[in-house]
């Protein structure tokens, strides 16, 4: 006898019950389990090891993001109205009457920028292939995405 979602109609806490169920077998299949008890000791204590280390790739993804705010604009880097010798072209983007509307945030030379940026994709990219000494993806397109994705974006920034 087949069950489908169906025949659970009115019964939610039924389908939340069977949801998480299903959600929690699909995460233990991931898992990459050894037959040999050392290897199984050497896989838990690596993924120990990344669960400790796991603020760094947080970090790296939260600078990813808050960095565009302190990026110089392109119109900004090699613009004729802007004197790069001032503290106003320089860290402001703006030439020296003031005339240029921004946010006035303080931006980054353009070096320090790239440079950050290769090492946050650096680092997320480190981490995603590390995570795959104890987990298994549940399709490869996925990896590979992911990978295409960091591609495009190092090449973005070179």
């Amino acid at each position: 006898m087949r069950q489908t979602w169906d025949d659970f109609k009115g019964d939610v806490g039924l389908k939340t019950m069977l949801t998480d169920l299903d959600r929690g077998i699909r995460r233990r299949k991931r898992l990459i389990v050894k037959e040999d008890e050392e290897e199984n000791e050497a896989i838990k204590q690596f993924k120990d090891f990344m669960n400790k280390i796991k603020p760094v790739k947080q970090l790296a993804l939260f600078i990813y993001v808050i960095l565009i705010f302190f990026e110089k604009p392109g119109w900004c880097n090699h613009s004729s109205l802007i004197d790069i010798n001032t503290t106003e072209g320089y860290w402001y983007c703006n030439n020296a009457d003031g005339t240029i509307l921004n946010s006035q945030i303080p931006k980054l030379p353009i070096y320090a920028t790239t440079i950050t940026y290769l090492v946050c994709l650096s680092i997320m990219l480190a981490f995603m292939y590390c995570r795959d000494v104890y987990r298994q993806l549940e399709s490869e397109t996925t990896k590979k995405v992911q990978l295409i994705l960091t591609i495009i974006s190092v090449v973005n920034l070179v």
